[in-house]
């Protein structure tokens, strides 16, 4: 599971987020709401990453193409139990789904997960340099 600020950072450039969302090694799934979150925040993400119109289109497109977007209604159950874990509201769907899909893990830096231990977290290092 990648959370959405690896999903922006990947969009901002070509970096390590980037190379770890398009490797095939790892099968990411995200929460509906991180569509929301990076579109609310679109113009801002443009605006760092130097990409415009079609350019940023193509490379959300192309970000979002290595993450299988998964609807609240298959996580929702478990979105109170989640915010007793979590206490960021941005956060909690994140938890909520990888409840409810038993995942790996959460891909993120985002110290807010290191809070809790019934989800693995995973930074961004742990994943490119796995053991």
């Amino acid at each position: 599971m990648a959370d959405t600020n690896c999903l922006i950072s990947a969009i901002i450039k070509d970096s390590v987020a980037r190379k770890i969302l398009l490797n095939r090694k790892y099968n990411f799934i995200s929460p509906d709401v991180c569509i929301l979150e990076i579109i609310e925040h679109k113009e801002e993400i443009s605006q760092k990453s130097l990409l415009e119109g079609n350019n940023f289109e193509s490379v959300f497109n192309r970000i979002l193409s290595s993450v299988t977007i998964v609807p609240v209604n298959n996580y929702d159950d478990r979105i109170i139990e989640a915010s007793l874990m979590i206490k960021d509201p941005d956060d909690v769907a994140f938890m909520a789904l990888a409840i409810a899909l038993n995942a790996d893990g959460i891909w993120s830096n985002d110290k807010e997960f290191l809070k809790q231990d019934r989800v693995k977290v995973y930074p961004t290092g742990q994943l490119m340099n796995p053991h």
